[in-house]
């Protein structure tokens, strides 16, 4: 059972990685969406935090992600994500849950986040990602916590936030993609834990377990 699940990643993760880099495997796997984001020490981002550095200031990486095989039942989510630094790939197979941010809708605003869990972690030989930050925002309110492309402010809008298992950080900030256009937060139970996603990550220096 076991060398069935690590085949059947594998090859999803061959479809997935080939998509982004747009060579490699042919395949019919369901990709998403894709998005350029860029990564960074957690060293680098605290010195971002506290202001001792600009964005142009830090040493950072671009990097990739898709998401694929996308399922939304209710508030119940599953995906496949995937994450290229460099010359290193990553994949998670995910499963989560949605929720209305309580912070935003409270302010009127329609923002759902993602409480998202790596259930593949080491059952396979692939490097796991954890996911700090899934946030569904819609409407055209400011949005002034927006780290690495700040013109989305006012627009419509998906955060995804990562750290991988040599605690680097990654950041993806992009338009609205239609697949999460139905995702409203009207829908969802309200929580109010995750404004402050990076508290542990500062605080623990990144020494952050991914778990599945």
């Amino acid at each position: 059972m076991k060398k069935n699940i690590i085949r059947t990643v594998a090859l999803l993760l061959c479809v997935v990685l080939a998509s982004l880099s747009l060579a490699g495997c042919s395949t019919r796997a369901d990709i998403n969406m894709k998005a350029t984001g860029v990564c960074m020490t957690v060293e680098e981002f605290r010195a971002l935090h506290e202001g001792e550095k600009t964005l142009e200031e830090c040493q950072t990486q671009e990097c990739q992600m898709a998401i694929s095989n996308l399922k939304i039942n209710s508030d119940n989510v599953t995906m496949y994500l995937t994450q290229v630094r460099g010359k290193l790939y990553q994949m998670s197979s995910i499963m989560g849950r949605f929720f209305a941010d309580e912070t935003r809708t409270k302010a009127g605003q329609d923002v759902v986040v993602g409480w998202m869990l790596d259930s593949l972690n080491e059952s396979a030989n692939i490097n796991s990602i954890g996911v700090l930050l899934f946030q569904i925002c819609h409407g055209n309110e400011p949005d002034d916590t927006l780290l690495v492309n700040k013109e989305l402010s006012g627009q419509p809008h998906l955060k995804v936030y990562t750290v991988d298992e040599d605690n680097v950080l990654y950041f993806y900030e992009v338009p609205l993609p239609d697949i999460f256009a139905g995702v409203h937060s009207a829908d969802y139970e309200a929580v109010n834990a995750f404004d402050k996603w990076y508290e542990d990550i500062l605080k623990t220096g990144g020494n952050v377990e991914v778990e599945g």
